[in-house]
């Protein structure tokens, strides 16, 4: 640790007063009118389409793990189904605005997150570029079985690619995202910046941080870290990871140039669970997550809250949160969102945004996005929505009836060496980047390498004990 910081007992033991700014709530207040110049006529339909897609996907996880089978279909689903029904919104909301340079890290129920940060990825590339991505990546594995038959435009076999690589990892397949070894808690696919969670809940949140300083300190590793977690901030390793990414060290040791402050957001998501019964009255102390935001930086983080029951707060709260990264000097920024989990639905306290109700919901909450025709704009929005909807269903369903059919989706065999080449290298690699390292001090300047360089790594030498 750099002693420059100078300790003045003049100043540490002055008299002073922390200041704490307002902590905006619902601030959301955008009218149609303002919404319509936002958003093109294609995102409205496609943020309902993602939507749905995380929607019938988690729908049929959550059959086959409790009735073992899904519109005829039987499969036994052995592994875990944390689900995140109801919380669609939430996870389009996030990744409608980010790239694939955008790091997100899972949370204890990540497939909406990862389903939705897909899809958007999916947009923004290009056709050469996706199609290049599905023939490389994992030498055409997951391409194979999906561009078998398929007549359709490139997006749309990327958006089956991606679905099929999604329940293929989970069902334990070679053409998983990652052969079937990520499964549900751990499913990553870093070419769209998708990194996987630790079922441990809460264990990874100090990685995360140090994902973001590193990011910072070496900019060609990528742009911004974005996190995702429950409301588990009465744990300690969560309060780790938050007081890490606000240090004043940032600010006051590091290069100005490199933002004074890392490019994290802390995305919180009370989806109102209910552990023992009860959606509030968690055990600890704050009613409300969002007021704990001050605890890790008074005067300079910034934290909203939105309900996530509608996608179109939760893409202005990551707007607004991305200028404030992106415009520096930057704080902690943190958001909270709303959003009921399937539970909830069973004690009625929260109406699911795409359940029951499906086009009526969305109908009225899209209508003034929409462009009218003929003056009838509820007309237009009902028949988009309805085709988009229709069309994830019909290409979802495929994707898991492909994922699930042994011939076309096996599972990696008894006498692989799958998992002893992924555990053990057998290699030794001297450095995995060329790129010159930042450091503040040449390092043999410094006394701890000094110190680290004289310690005997063995229990005897010449001929004694060695007692360190």
């Amino acid at each position: 640790m750099p002693k420059s910081i100078v300790i003045e007992p003049e100043r540490v033991f002055a008299r002073s007063t922390i200041h704490l700014s307002d902590i905006e709530v619902n601030a959301y207040q955008r009218t149609g009118e303002q919404e319509r110049a936002a958003y093109s006529f294609r995102a409205v339909p496609a943020i309902w389409q993602d939507m749905c897609a995380i929607r019938q996907f988690e729908t049929i996880l959550n059959e086959i793990k409790t009735k073992g089978a899904f519109q005829g279909l039987t499969y036994n689903h052995a592994g875990p189904a944390h689900l995140s029904i109801g919380q669609e919104a939430a996870a389009v909301g996030m990744a409608f605005s980010l790239t694939s340079d955008d790091h997100i890290y899972g949370s204890h129920r990540s497939h909406g997150e990862i389903l939705a940060k897909g899809f958007s990825a999916i947009r923004q590339w290009s056709d050469a570029q996706l199609l290049e991505l599905m023939k490389s990546y994992r030498d055409g594995a997951i391409l194979g079985p999906v561009e078998k038959g398929y007549k359709g435009t490139v997006k749309g076999l990327a958006l089956r690619f991606f679905v099929y690589g999604a329940y293929s990892e989970l069902f334990a397949r070679e053409t998983g995202f990652n052969r079937g070894l990520g499964g549900s808690m751990h499913a990553f696919f870093a070419p769209f910046g998708i990194y996987p969670n630790n079922a441990i809940v809460g264990r990874l949140r100090i990685d995360r941080a140090g994902r973001g300083a590193f990011q910072e300190s070496q900019p060609q590793a990528g742009n911004r870290g974005v996190q995702h977690r429950r409301r588990l901030l009465r744990l300690r390793s969560v309060w780790e990871g938050i007081t890490f990414s606000a240090m004043d060290q940032y600010r006051k040791l590091w290069d100005a140039s490199l933002g004074g402050g890392l490019p994290i957001v802390f995305n919180c998501m009370n989806n109102f669970y209910g552990m023992g019964g009860q959606p509030f009255a968690r055990p600890w102390e704050c009613s409300s997550s969002r007021a704990s935001a001050p605890a890790s930086n008074p005067s300079r983080c910034t934290r909203s809250a939105s309900t996530a029951t509608d996608p179109l707060p939760v893409i202005d709260a990551f707007r607004r949160k991305r200028q404030v990264i992106e415009e520096g000097p930057r704080p902690g920024p943190a958001g909270y969102h709303y959003v009921p989990h399937q539970r909830t639905l069973a004690v009625g306290r929260v109406e699911l945004p795409l359940q029951g109700r499906d086009r009526a919901l969305a109908a009225g909450r899209f209508d003034p996005l929409l462009p009218p025709e003929d003056g009838e704009i509820g007309a237009v929005a009902g028949d988009v929505l309805d085709s988009a909807k229709d069309a994830i269903d019909t290409a979802g369903f495929e994707m898991f009836r492909l994922a699930t059919d042994l011939e076309a989706s096996p599972r990696v065999g008894a006498g692989s060496e799958l998992v002893s080449s992924v555990m053990f290298s057998n290699r030794k690699v001297e450095k995995f980047d060329d790129r010159k390292a930042r450091v503040s001090a040449r390092p043999r300047a410094k006394p701890q390498v000094q110190q680290i360089k004289g310690k005997v790594r063995t229990a005897v030498q010449d001929g004694s004990p060695c007692p360190r």
